[in-house]
């Protein structure tokens, strides 16, 4: 009979050990997911920019309260600035309506103007690591700028040129055109732009139609393109569905870095933690939030 007792108290002692390991795990993860939800609840400050929103992490907020692209600093001339794929831009602004994230930017070689020197040859295409869906509005076009183009000059854009004081990339002509032209002028032959190094940017319509309109010399137009591109441009991302719903249940979104799911959702302490909302430490195991439904009387 002692014999049975002691495998017996071994079992009861493992189980016993068992429950308080998880009991300890599960106090840890509570504890260590409540301060990534205070943190990723701080005030960015910078300039006139006061707040982040997700995907958008930096200063103050760690780098698991966004996605690594969307990374944003804070320069000695107390301007926002993050990078994507090599193209560094200002944040002007970042609003959040009708449940998307609203974003104004320029692109920081150009804020001096197209015959500046610190022009950088990047496409500035807007593509991302991360499943963010995005969309420009209609307010705003894409425009490519050619430079160093030889002498044979794309006879369709004479008029869409203009003069640099001093040489950018080779030759102080400097081409413009919106997507459409760019397109017509390499489905046609191509061989007009195998020359040039194109750098395609985003910009207000109006922006650049009022600057431009009814202006004479070079000077004038690189005054007015260039005033078009510091006023930036606009990009809206549709708000991701399971960060609103972590949102809506009290929690704040995150980036986990050691799961397949990168997303995850910070909860206050005490709550549980599920895998894109919190659950409230007062409902029951079947009292789980499903932000998605209503229940409507009949």
């Amino acid at each position: 009979m002692k014999l049975l007792l002691k495998p017996l108290v071994a079992v009861i002692f493992l189980v016993i050990w068992s429950s308080s390991l998880d009991s300890y795990q599960g106090q840890q993860l509570e504890k260590d997911n409540g301060n990534k939800f205070r943190a990723c609840k701080l005030p960015y400050e910078c300039g006139h920019i006061k707040k982040l929103l997700f995907p958008f992490w930096g200063g103050n907020l760690p780098s698991y309260c966004g996605y690594p692209d969307f990374k944003v600093s804070c320069d000695p001339q107390n301007r926002s600035i993050f990078n994507i794929q090599d193209v560094k831009y200002i944040l002007y602004s970042i609003n959040s309506s009708n449940q998307n994230i609203t974003v104004t930017a320029a692109r920081l070689d150009l804020l001096e103007g197209p015959c500046s020197g610190n022009v950088d040859i990047v496409s500035g295409n807007l593509t991302y690591r991360y499943d963010v869906p995005f969309y420009f509005p209609q307010e705003v076009e894409n425009v490519t700028l050619l430079y160093g183009c030889d002498n044979s000059e794309p006879e369709r854009l004479l008029k869409n040129r203009f003069l640099c004081p001093t040489p950018v990339k080779g030759s102080t002509i400097v081409y413009y055109a919106n997507d459409s032209v760019i397109e017509s002028l390499r489905s046609s032959s191509g061989e007009e732009l195998d020359s040039c190094e194109s750098l395609r940017v985003s910009v207000y319509k109006d922006a650049l139609n009022e600057s431009l309109r009814s202006l004479g010399g070079s000077e004038e137009k690189i005054l007015a393109i260039g005033e078009a591109w510091r006023k930036g441009f606009e990009v809206v991302y549709s708000e991701l569905t399971y960060c609103k719903d972590c949102m809506d249940s009290g929690g704040i979104c995150g980036y986990n870095d050691n799961s397949i799911e990168i997303f995850s959702c910070f909860c206050p302490r005490h709550y549980t933690q599920r895998a894109s909302y919190c659950l409230h430490p007062e409902h029951g195991i079947h009292d789980i939030y499903l932000p998605k439904f209503k229940t409507t009387a009949l």
